[in-house]
């Protein structure tokens, strides 16, 4: 996956509900993918040869409190892995990513 990529580059997903009174749970919220606002790019364009994706991180703060933090390993052992998924799911089913 990594030899077929250009560039990589911070994103962050931005959620927000479509539904009013919100109550589902995370799992359901990442399975449904319904609360998917916006998402926001960062950083510079960066080849993945010799960045270390599982390693690299966030912290996020606010007003200069960190109150999050994460790392590429989070998806699924490595952001790489991911993205394959989605492309292998389709072929499965003999079908294409389009």
């Amino acid at each position: 996956m990594l030899a077929a990529t250009d560039f990589v580059m911070p994103a962050l997903e931005i959620s927000d509900s479509r539904y009013e009174n919100f109550k589902f749970d995370l799992p359901s919220v990442i399975v449904d993918n319904s609360s998917s606002s916006r998402f926001v790019l960062g950083g510079r364009c960066l080849a993945p040869e010799g960045l270390d994706l599982a390693d690299t991180g966030i912290a996020m703060e606010k007003n200069g409190t960190p109150f999050s933090h994460g790392a590429g390993a989070a998806v699924l052992g490595h952001p790489a892995a991911a993205v394959s998924m989605v492309v292998n799911l389709p072929a499965r089913r003999e079908r294409a990513l389009t």
